[in-house]
């Protein structure tokens, strides 16, 4: 088996740790350079406004997973 080897360039970007500052200017300027092609920042964007909080997105989840396992509980594999 063997390794995919990066190149120095992609290996630095991988290794260097940022400052949260950082992450937040470079993360700030993607969304920027893409916000007018993809419209799923948009989904992104509501979803963070009906969920604000970290506690209330999770909340989110763990509902439409539990509701998701109990739908795949009822159907036979034959209907899915």
């Amino acid at each position: 088996m063997s390794r995919e080897v990066l190149s120095p360039e992609i290996e630095k970007l991988w290794l260097e740790p940022l400052e949260p500052a950082e992450f937040d200017r470079r993360l700030a300027e993607f969304r920027r350079s893409r916000e007018s092609d993809d419209s799923w920042f948009e989904l992104i964007r509501w979803f963070r406004q009906r969920y604000p909080t970290a506690k209330e997105r999770l909340a989110y989840v763990r509902r439409k997973y539990a509701q998701v396992a109990r739908t795949r509980a009822t159907t036979s594999p034959s209907d899915r």
